[in-house]
């Protein structure tokens, strides 16, 4: 499933969005969609990750004070109704998953200027890529772990493709 940034939500809000490039922080100021608040319940903090096909953001939920992860296609792919069919429906379906090792969608939306997004649980961890780049080499107990988190994540997104 690829609805956005090439990645799955559980993808982009896990450790540090392990497939996303970090933004810098002067990259932030800069963004037209920090500083705003979306629906009148998200209020956009920073650029957390950027992609291909979209951006992710850290945001607070005004109203219960919570931080989420907003993941938003890119004004490029909004004019394409297959692209945002797919990522409308990688929000459904990642929604349903309801697994502990898949973070969890709560919301979908448009921005003001057009722009699907997708809300997901903010998961505070380190990319995997930075990972490796200061260790080299994962422990084999780290490495086995990992090797089945993505079979879990992957078996649960071929049965929610069924």
């Amino acid at each position: 499933m690829d609805g956005g940034s090439g990645s799955t939500p559980a993808q982009d809000a896990s450790a540090g969005a392990d497939a996303q490039e970090h933004a810098p922080a002067a990259a932030s100021s800069n963004d037209p969609l920090v500083g705003s608040t979306l629906d009148a319940r998200y209020r956009v903090l920073r650029v957390i990750g950027e992609g291909g096909m979209g951006v992710v953001y850290e945001a607070l939920h005004v109203l219960i004070e919570k931080h989420v992860a907003i993941k938003v296609l890119r004004d490029t792919f909004t004019s394409r109704p297959d692209v945002v069919e797919r990522f409308r429906q990688e929000a459904k379906s990642a929604s349903k998953i309801g697994h502990p090792n898949i973070v969890d969608v709560s919301d979908f939306g448009e921005t003001p200027s057009g722009q699907s997004y997708i809300v997901m649980e903010m998961l505070i961890g380190e990319d995997l890529a930075d990972v490796l780049a200061r260790e080299r080499v994962l422990s084999a107990s780290r490495a086995v772990a990992q090797r089945i988190l993505d079979q879990v994540v992957g078996n649960a997104v071929e049965h929610l493709g069924r």
